[in-house]
C-alpha cells in the first residue's frame, strides 16, 4: 500500500513500538510507555481483528493507526488512535493510513468504522479531515470529555470506495 512513491503503509511490527510511542507522545494521544501493552494482543495474534498500521519513509515510521473491533457488533470497528509526525502533517499520510485501514477492515468483514473526537475548536482540523474522507457525524454526547467539551462520533461505511482528498 503506497501513500506516495517514498511512503509506504504496512502492518506494524514489534520493532515499531518505540517509533509509535514517540508519535503517540508527540500527538498527546496516550502515554507512549503504554504502547507495548496496547500492541500486545495484536502482536500475539497479528491475523486477529485488531489493526495496527504504520506509514514509513526513508526516515522511518512517520505515522500510525490503531483500530479495534467494537464488541457485540457485526463488523463495526473503532479507530482508537491515529497520528502522523508533525513534519509529515498535510502530506497525505493520514489519508493513506485511513485508506489502508479501510482495506484491512474489509478483509476482516468490516462494515463500519467509527471515530470519536472532541468538539473543542482546536479539533476543527481533525473533524474536517474525517469529513473530507467520507465520515459523517452521527452522534454528540454533551460534556463528555469535560464541561463544554462534547464527544463527537463519526461513521463511515468501509465497504464504499475510499474517498480521495
Amino acid at each position: 500500500m503506497q501513500a506516495s512513491p517514498a511512503v509506504s503503509v504496512r502492518p506494524a511490527e514489534r520493532a515499531d513500538i518505540d517509533a509509535i510511542a514517540r508519535l503517540a507522545d508527540e500527538a498527546e494521544l496516550f502515554p507512549g510507555e503504554m504502547t507495548a501493552e496496547l500492541m500486545s494482543p495484536y502482536l500475539e495474534a497479528p491475523d486477529g481483528n485488531e489493526v495496527w498500521l504504520v506509514a514509513s519513509n526513508e526516515a522511518g515510521v512517520i505515522g500510525f493507526a490503531y483500530t479495534v473491533p467494537e464488541k457485540l457488533t457485526a463488523g463495526t470497528f473503532n479507530l482508537l488512535a491515529m497520528a502522523t509526525s508533525l513534519t509529515a502533517r498535510g502530506s497525505g499520510i493520514g489519508t493513506a493510513l485511513i485508506a489502508a485501514t479501510e482495506q484491512a477492515l474489509v478483509a476482516r468483514s468490516g462494515r463500519l468504522l467509527l471515530v470519536e473526537t472532541s468538539s473543542q475548536p482546536g479539533f476543527e482540523p481533525t473533524r474536517q479531515f474525517y469529513q473530507s474522507r467520507g465520515f459523517a457525524e452521527v452522534a454528540r454526547i454533551p460534556d463528555f470529555w469535560d464541561d463544554d467539551d462534547d464527544k463527537l462520533v463519526y461513521r463511515k461505511d468501509v465497504r464504499q470506495p475510499a474517498s480521495p482528498r
